[in-house]
């Protein structure tokens, strides 16, 4: 079976997206596995006591809010450098994405530089949802 995982951050304020403004999406996904963040969704579902929220015949979805104590210890706080240190994926997905000819790739690397951007700008985080889902 595979999985899927994802930290959802609600921000107070809406996201600044460059090129689209008047955004006014507060919502802010971090897919895990993508990002080289963690082992395996599996292993977070026991971990976090995720309880089941799919409906009986769908694919199997785990979810709960956590706590900002359980985000920085899933994710890590906002800062490049300290997300780099505690993820040896994400550490290489950076590595590899420097090399000539692979600046394009590994998409998701914006999207932590996204993340830490929100927080430095002072978006304040109201809620993060730690989701595991399925994916047969």
């Amino acid at each position: 079976m595979s999985d899927w995982s994802r930290v959802t951050v609600t921000f107070a304020e809406p996201i600044v997206h460059e090129g689209r403004p008047g955004s006014t999406g507060r919502e802010f996904h971090v897919n895990l596995g993508e990002l080289g963040i963690r082992p395996s969704g599996y292993s977070l579902i026991d971990r976090f006591n995720l309880p089941l929220v799919s409906h009986p015949h769908a694919l199997a979805d785990w979810s709960r809010e956590i706590t900002e104590a359980e985000y920085l210890d899933i994710v890590g706080p906002p800062d490049i450098e300290s997300m780099l240190a505690k993820h040896p994926g994400l550490r290489r997905r950076m590595e590899w994405r420097s090399e000539p000819g692979q600046e394009d790739h590994c998409g998701q690397i914006e999207q932590i530089f996204h993340l830490v951007s929100e927080f430095k700008r002072g978006n304040r985080a109201l809620r993060y949802r730690l989701t595991v889902s399925d994916m047969g």
